[in-house]
């Protein structure tokens, strides 16, 4: 029943935006709208106001977990920048900020969480290597490198699949490495006789 009446709970809070877009997940709050001109600004402001005001009566705003983030083509000197607030505090803007495990940036290049998945697929697949000796099973192995470094370079591809092909060789340098290690552990348990015709 908790998550239910949670989701009861907070349910009003929709009805409070009136000039943004919103985006509610569990207890994760996103308000966002197209900014050409300072009067857009005042109104995403006006929206923030709304929220605080429906907080007063029902759940507290973290106001130190809440920043503020811009997406644009245009170059980060042509970006109008409104200081937004909660509650007489000035929000943070952000130059990248972690939704729901993938790391968002202003230009939507997700390159910064292609190298930080990248990192943690080497670290596991590190601790697979090590594990390995223990492992005969090639099968054992691939199971192992599914389940903890394929699932994390995967999970929400289809937002940050990347365009560019240096981005690509970098996660598929992370499966090429598990390949040349399994290969070279499968190739050790060959007979002498195999390992000669290689």
């Amino acid at each position: 029943m908790g998550p239910l009446l949670f989701i009861i709970f907070i349910n009003d809070i929709i009805s409070k935006i009136k000039n943004s877009n919103i985006l509610l997940y569990a207890d994760d709050l996103k308000i966002f709208r197209r900014v050409d001109n300072v009067d857009d600004c005042l109104k995403l402001q006006e929206d923030v106001n709304a929220l605080i005001n429906w907080s007063n009566f029902n759940l507290k705003f973290n106001v130190k977990k809440c920043a503020v983030m811009t997406y644009s083509k245009k170059i980060y000197t042509n970006i109008i920048r409104f200081n937004y607030s909660m509650n007489g505090e000035s929000l943070s803007r952000k130059t990248s900020i972690k939704d729901l495990g993938i790391i968002f940036d202003p230009k939507l290049s997700f390159v910064e969480h292609i190298i930080s998945i990248c990192k943690s697929a080497y670290s596991i697949l590190g601790f697979i290597k090590r594990s390995g000796s223990f492992l005969q099973s090639p099968h054992s192995l691939k199971l192992l490198f599914d389940a903890l470094v394929r699932s994390r370079l995967e999970y929400g591809s289809l937002i940050w699949y990347p365009h560019a092909t240096y981005l690509l060789n970098t996660i598929e340098q992370v499966q090429a490495k598990f390949l040349r290690f399994l290969f070279y552990k499968a190739l050790a348990e060959c007979p002498s006789s195999v390992r000669e015709n290689f």
